[in-house]
């Protein structure tokens, strides 16, 4: 199910860009609007639950129950580091690979190569994690991830590094994205699971907001693209350890536990 949002990764950055230059900036946004209403429409039209919704009302205390629960305040927290520092690539890739000289025709499709990669390793995350456990699933990718962005992507060293770390990065990170539900699961009462990732939901679009912009503020006070990278690397470096202590407070140190 989570290959579907990397087809639209590769699909929509190529279809803009080719409509900015055709029809503008508003036209361009406005069919992509409209493409992406009518898939909705579709989708609400035609999937259906294999089991009955069951609505109840959810009490305040039912909320604030997560946060007593440490192993959930862990994820909450490794989660959040995670969404400061991947949305950075993301978010600020092509108009680094501009800065450094790359062609304007190759950077608009380095979004659609990240994605394109990432499908890929949605695909293989998912059976990884049935084979040796979606927690340690999630730290190979995750680590790899860090690896690449404070190993590759820090150095610069031209087009085709840019190229290979869009690729690389697209597959690692995009492995951890389908474990987010999968890891809230493991530690949540079935009954509590869609608030719960409700919850989660909403910690890590407060960082996906707000990174953007302070990335932003680091790069116009240094003018230094080197500490937005080391800003990425640290926080994704932060959130998979934070992880690992999740892991490790329900396995113990065994490295081979299946979790």
């Amino acid at each position: 199910m989570f290959t579907g949002s990397s087809i639209g990764g590769v699909v929509l950055p190529i279809m803009l860009s080719h409509l900015i230059r055709s029809l503008g900036f508003g036209w361009a946004l406005r069919i992509c609007a409209f493409v992406i209403l009518g898939l909705l429409i579709i989708a609400c039209m035609t999937v259906r639950s294999f089991y009955p919704p069951r609505p109840h009302k959810v009490t305040w205390p039912e909320l604030a129950k997560p946060f007593t629960e440490l192993q959930f305040v862990i994820l909450a927290v490794a989660f959040f580091c995670l969404a400061f520092g991947g949305f950075a690539p993301i978010n600020y890739l092509p108009l680094q690979a501009l800065s450094t000289g790359m062609d304007p025709q190759v950077a608009q499709y380095l979004l659609s190569i990240l994605n394109g990669a990432s499908m890929f390793g949605r695909l293989f995350s998912g059976f990884l994690g049935d084979e040796i456990g979606i927690y340690n699933s999630f730290l190979i990718a995750s680590y790899a991830s860090c690896i690449w962005i404070l190993a590759l992507w820090l150095l610069d060293i031209g087009d085709a590094a840019l190229i290979a770390f869009a690729a690389l990065f697209g597959f690692f990170s995009g492995a951890s994205i389908p474990m987010l539900t999968p890891m809230i699961m493991q530690v949540s009462p079935l009954a509590e699971l869609g608030f719960r990732i409700g919850i989660m939901s909403l910690i890590i679009s407060v960082g996906g907001l707000v990174t953007n912009p302070i990335c932003g503020a680091i790069l116009d006070s240094s003018s230094s693209w080197a500490d937005v990278k080391i800003f990425a690397g640290v926080f994704c470096l932060a959130g998979t350890s934070f992880m690992l202590a999740a892991r490790i407070r329900n396995t113990g140190w065994k490295i081979f536990a299946r979790f």
